[in-house]
């Protein structure tokens, strides 16, 4: 099973479809054009762009980290990954996503 992040970030067209996409991401069907955003496995990194259908590979699906965005296109992917960069910084004021995405996952469970 994958880890879905409890704030999930959505591109503008991924939006529109999202149900369909965590449906198919789930069930391992085929998606074009569909990219993950997901936590970097190698700790020196902070995240990784991963187009779904490399997940259609059972290792790639066990071993899967957290996905915390969707996108509908690789730009729209790195469009993503921008916005969540300027939110670490205006909030944190430093680069630190992890940090920045765990906060937020904590502040929800006070809540």
């Amino acid at each position: 099973m994958l880890k879905w992040s409890k704030n999930l970030y959505y591109g503008e067209q991924a939006k529109k479809k999202a149900t369909r996409i965590r449906w198919r991401v789930e069930h391992r069907r085929p998606q074009y054009e569909v990219y993950l955003i997901t936590l970097a496995q190698n700790p020196e990194n902070q995240l990784e762009i991963t187009e779904a259908n490399q997940l259609l590979q059972k290792t790639v699906y066990r071993r899967c980290p957290e996905i915390i965005g969707i996108a509908c296109g690789y730009g729209e992917a790195l469009e993503l990954v921008r916005q969540l960069a300027e939110a670490t910084y205006r909030k944190q004021k430093n680069g630190d996503i992890r940090h920045y995405l765990s906060g937020q996952q904590e502040d929800e469970a006070c809540t």
